[in-house]
């Protein structure tokens, strides 16, 4: 996995890729790859929070 931090707008926004690269060309491989983009909008939004305000959203996720 490889995670690309570009400052976009004269650095007043970032573009962030994320690469993903052990999935199999399968359509069930496809289906979970792509059920893992839902999943990396939660973290990408977390992170931005945490960076901006202090807040971790994620305190209590897996408890």
């Amino acid at each position: 996995m490889v995670f690309g931090f570009d400052p976009v707008d004269g650095d007043t926004r970032t573009r962030v890729t994320i690469t993903e690269s052990s999935w199999r060309p399968t359509a069930n491989d496809a289906q979970r790859a792509f059920g893992n983009c839902m999943s990396w909008t939660g973290m990408l939004a977390a992170m931005k929070v945490w960076l901006e305000h202090g807040i971790n959203l994620r305190e209590s996720f897996y408890s």
